[in-house]
């Protein structure tokens, strides 16, 4: 499990890989994008010790910022900020 960021082009239907990790494994949420970084639950299972709220660089897949044991929950953005 992991996430990887590509690039698609319209007008050639090419598809580019920018990178791929282990950076942020989604389970039952897709991640929110927001101002060049992804924000998301990351967690391999139920017996990870409860996984965390990560912030990685959509450009790079470097993560920025780890919080332990968020608990549950989803992401959502205001419209204008995305």
């Amino acid at each position: 499990m992991g996430c990887a960021m590509a690039e698609f082009d319209v007008a050639t239907g090419k598809v580019t890989p920018v990178w791929k990790n282990d950076a942020l494994a989604t389970q039952y949420s897709a991640a929110l994008l927001l101002n060049g970084f992804l924000f998301g639950f990351h967690s391999h299972g139920q017996n990870d010790g409860g996984g965390e709220l990560r912030c990685v660089d959509a450009k790079t897949g470097d993560v920025k910022w780890t919080q332990r044991n968020p608990g549950l929950g989803a992401l959502i953005s205001p419209a204008e900020n995305c």
